[in-house]
């Protein structure tokens, strides 16, 4: 039975891990979107407030992303401590 709960953490850490890097990747294509956009507008004053405005909903929802990372690093920690130590090999016996 504990080898099946071992499984089953293993497995949602896995999913979790997954979900994480897919939120890096999507803030990193916004951040590359960003930027390209801030190259092709350099010396045009008409849009440095737009840039601005953007820059600043970027990093609003960077800070989601982080906050919900640091949620989720919550979660595989508590499921990891949660887990029998008689799950199999420990590296501290």
């Amino acid at each position: 039975m504990h080898a099946a709960t071992a499984d089953a953490k293993i497995q949602m850490v896995d999913a979790k891990v997954q979900t994480m890097n897919a939120k890096i990747q999507t803030l990193k294509g916004e951040m590359h979107e960003l930027f390209t956009r801030f190259q092709a507008s350099l010396g045009d004053g008409n849009s440095e407030l737009g840039l601005r405005n953007e820059m600043h909903s970027l990093r609003d929802r960077f800070q989601s992303v982080i906050d919900g990372l640091k949620e989720d690093i919550g979660v595989l920690k508590k499921a990891v401590a949660s887990t029998p130590s008689g799950d199999g090999p420990s590296e501290s016996n």
